[in-house]
């Protein structure tokens, strides 16, 4: 099962088209702050701003996209993810030129929060709204 996934997040990161690389900052900013500071009601970091690209309720597991942009220079500096089954879940699926320390993160983090339907799911919801290029 778990060769299947890594398969599977393989063609994640050979589909997409990618310039930049998404920080150590950034990763754990998704990860970690963000849940944080929209649960509080607080504004976003400042930086970035965020651009809904999928919005998908497939029996009762919600999966929303969105994109990170930088401000400064517009360039996609991840994507950002919230998955709500029976609880929410937010995971960062960085650009693919990032250091495999942080895309091995990402798989890691997938990996240990959702059952492998879930992990196709999310996968396959990803697959066709990624792109890259465009702002």
């Amino acid at each position: 099962m778990k060769k299947r996934l890594f398969l599977l997040a393989m063609c994640l990161i050979s589909v997409v088209y990618s310039f930049g690389q998404t920080t150590n900052e950034e990763y754990n900013y998704i990860t970690k702050g963000l849940k944080i500071q929209l649960s509080s009601g607080l504004d976003p970091k400042k930086g970035y701003e965020f651009k809904l690209v999928s919005n998908r309720d497939n029996s009762g597991k919600k999966i929303e996209i969105w994109k990170v942009i930088r401000t400064e220079n517009k360039s996609i500096a991840c994507l950002f993810v919230k998955f709500t089954n029976f609880s929410t879940f937010f995971f960062c699926i960085p650009n693919p030129n990032s250091e495999q320390v942080i895309i091995n993160k990402c798989y890691k983090d997938i990996y240990a929060n959702l059952g492998n339907e879930s992990v196709t799911l999310l996968l396959f919801n990803l697959l066709p709204v990624i792109d890259w290029k465009t702002i």
